[in-house]
């Protein structure tokens, strides 16, 4: 495990409570605690609900990674794989959030953004390594192309006997 690896483990673990400290205040708001706006409104209910099943399932796979029921939701939630996607998906738990933002849940919304960009950067700097070289050499270098493939045609002419090299076909003229 990298450096950059542990930073995003511990920052997601951390980012985890911060969206569950979150759901809490949602449910909260939902059930009259909180300034005199609150109260239960059905379909911030129903949105709350998708929060706590969301921080639910990114709880499993952050602190659990190799546990069936992980590999379950990373098998249907397949951006959780990477770090990319869990920035991402951290994000967009902020932004659902922020919904309602009495009880300071903006802090906590801005908190969880700031470590979802960090994901999102660490994520993108790993992924740009594992991209494959090019298999050949730069074009500042004459003729590198050809010169590779010109053992491949003879020895291709030495296996097949009708080969003729890469020729341009040129189609039959009709008759």
């Amino acid at each position: 495990m990298k450096c950059n690896d542990k930073v995003a483990k511990i920052a997601n673990i951390v980012a985890v409570f911060a969206l569950g400290v979150g759901t809490v205040f949602r449910f909260l708001y939902n059930f009259g605690v909180g300034p005199e706006t609150a109260g239960f409104n059905f379909f911030f209910f129903i949105s709350s609900l998708y929060m706590l099943s969301f921080v639910s399932i990114l709880a499993l796979v952050v602190f659990k990674p190799d546990h069936q029921k992980a590999q379950l939701a990373r098998t249907y939630f397949n951006f959780l794989n990477s770090i990319t996607g869990k920035g991402f998906f951290l994000i967009f738990l902020a932004f659902i959030l922020c919904e309602k933002t009495d009880q300071g849940e903006i802090f906590i919304a801005i908190f969880v953004i700031i470590i979802g960009i960090v994901d999102i950067v660490l994520g993108w700097n790993e992924a740009s390594q594992e991209i494959p070289k090019l298999p050949w050499k730069s074009e500042s270098a004459p003729n590198s192309q050809q010169k590779s493939s010109a053992p491949a045609a003879t020895s291709l002419a030495g296996q097949f006997p009708n080969y003729d090299g890469d020729k341009e076909r040129v189609p039959p003229k009709p008759v």
